[in-house]
């Protein structure tokens, strides 16, 4: 079982003590903004300009190399490694293309799982009605198909997701840690899970925490602004040091706790 207080502890440490970890976050949330900060000469068309797409890419490429630099800095940093700095960039560039396939193989399981559930849950359906109405199918048998579908789908996919995040979790720190491939790193992640599932799920809950309490005041003012209340000049400069500064703090520390969370994992016989 693992020491949740120790790894908080660790956690802290390893972010207080190397504060590039929270800068890379701070300026991975700059990045995203890039778009909705620069003036758009007409609204309406904005999102159907081509240029406005390509920088969308860009800033999607952009994001998802820095992503990778903080992975890189953070397993650096857990093995007592980040002396030599010069190495970041190296590193990055190594593993960038890693993480890449390793999101495209987790997507690619992702909807595979989810067309393949879909399918038999319809064609189930389908059989079922059509062998007690023994006749062609009726507006009411599709629409009883239908809620069906609704009802049953998320209770089937939802086991699943959780199966594959139980045994998919550690595939990123450990490609970081170990140094391994992407399809390496699920295999790895697959066997060293066995045994842990409890321990996979305190992090993951932990993690959801950070999250919540992290994004609750950037949410609660969103929220506001959409249901029409204007709120005054205070309110609006607190939440957008918030989401600038102070969150980037929280999702730089759940990813080290997160990491820091698989390794303890790792070391458990």
């Amino acid at each position: 079982m693992i020491n949740v207080s120790e790894l908080i502890k660790d956690s802290y440490n390893i972010l207080r003590k190397e504060k590039l970890i929270w800068i890379i976050a701070f300026v991975i949330g700059l990045v995203s903004l890039i778009p909705d900060l620069l003036p758009a000469q007409n609204l309406l068309i904005r999102d159907k300009n081509i240029e406005f797409f390509l920088l969308n890419l860009l800033v999607i490429f952009v994001s998802l190399y820095l992503v990778v630099m903080m992975f890189t800095v953070i397993s650096m940093a857990i093995q007592r490694k980040l002396k030599n700095k010069s190495m970041i960039l190296k590193q990055t560039n190594h593993f960038f293309w890693r993480y890449l396939g390793l999101s495209v193989l987790i997507g690619i399981a992702v909807m595979v799982l989810m067309m393949i559930t879909a399918l038999i849950l319809t064609l189930l359906m389908i059989m079922i009605i059509s062998v007690s109405g023994a006749g062609s199918l009726t507006i009411n048998d599709y629409s009883s198909i239908l809620v069906y579908w609704l009802v049953i789908f998320p209770v089937v996919v939802i086991p699943m997701f959780l199966l594959l995040y139980l045994k998919f979790s550690l595939a990123i720190p450990i490609m970081f840690l170990d140094d391994r491939k992407a399809i390496d790193s699920l295999k790895d992640s697959y066997s060293k899970s066995k045994g842990h599932v409890v321990d996979i799920l305190l992090i993951g809950m932990i993690l959801l925490i950070i999250a919540v309490v992290g994004l609750v005041p950037v949410m609660g003012v969103e929220l506001l602004i959409l249901k029409g209340y204007q709120p005054n000049i205070v309110i609006t400069v607190l939440s957008s040091v918030f989401s600038v500064v102070i969150l980037p703090v929280f999702m730089a520390f759940a990813q080290i706790f997160y990491f820091n969370g698989c390794l303890a994992i790792k070391k458990i016989k």
